[in-house]
């Protein structure tokens, strides 16, 4: 298949199979007819700054937009079901991303996004091992119903990091060190049955953080808050929690 060109518009559209994209490329319009961005394909693209997908998209296979130094915006893939391993590692720029139906982000699928502030991902069941590692201007994450697992160190070095909100069920595993060198945690929020409420919050005082159990109604959202006056002082990081939620070691630095 011949190379496509770029247009006036400065839009660089790609179709699949075999087209080679530019190494020069500044933004990318994904066609209708590809639903998965193949491995490596765009990576080390360094002038690249947008990418423009659409509802069909499925996947972005491993290190698609790896080292994309200057991407700022991956845009109109709201169907996306899974973004693989290193999608998006040392994109510094990203900032705007738009994966709302997205289930599976996967092994440091975006380590060392710095600009990334927040990222709400109602959607997603499974984080796997350290999908946000080194996001540090990430201050909210916010989770739906769906989210089954948070695997070791998918937060790991998220030092801006301030709240969390994730679904009040037993069956959430959240892994050890999923947490680890986010000492500025001060706000875990919780959906029960669509309802969001805090379970507590916190403040440092001395090296200690403290926690303020909020008024709850529900018995599972009481045990779980009566679970957090287990939290102390060690030097292992934010280690845990457990199946009924128990934060059990905090780590104030790294």
């Amino acid at each position: 298949m011949a190379d496509n060109q770029l247009g006036d518009d400065d839009i660089f559209v790609y179709t699949g199979g075999e087209q080679r994209v530019p190494r020069d490329v500044k933004r990318v319009r994904i066609a209708e007819n590809v639903d998965t961005i193949s491995a490596g394909l765009f990576q080390w693209c360094q002038q690249l700054i947008e990418v423009e997908g659409h509802k069909k998209m499925k996947k972005i296979e491993r290190y698609a937009f790896n080292y994309c130094r200057r991407l700022r915006k991956v845009t109109k893939m709201t169907g996306l079901i899974e973004i693989e391993q290193e999608a998006f590692s040392g994109c510094y720029a990203l900032s705007d991303i738009d994966f709302g139906k997205v289930q599976i982000i996967g092994v440091a699928a975006f380590i060392e996004c710095n600009s990334l502030t927040s990222v709400n991902m109602p959607s997603v069941r499974i984080l796997r091992p350290g999908a946000f590692n080194v996001c540090k201007n990430l201050t909210g994450a916010v989770f739906g119903q769906d989210l089954e697992r948070i695997e070791i160190n998918t937060f790991f070095g998220c030092i801006a990091l301030r709240s969390i909100v994730i679904p009040l069920k037993d069956n959430l595993i959240i892994a050890n060190h999923a947490f680890n060198c986010c000492g500025n945690i001060s706000r875990i929020d919780v959906l029960d049955g669509g309802i969001r409420k805090t379970i507590s919050s916190c403040t440092w005082r001395a090296g200690e953080m403290k926690w303020k159990k909020k008024s709850v109604t529900s018995t599972k959202l009481f045990r779980i808050s009566k679970q957090l006056k287990k939290l102390k002082q060690s030097n292992s990081g934010l280690q845990a929690f457990s199946v009924e939620w128990n934060i059990t070691k905090v780590n104030t630095t790294c």
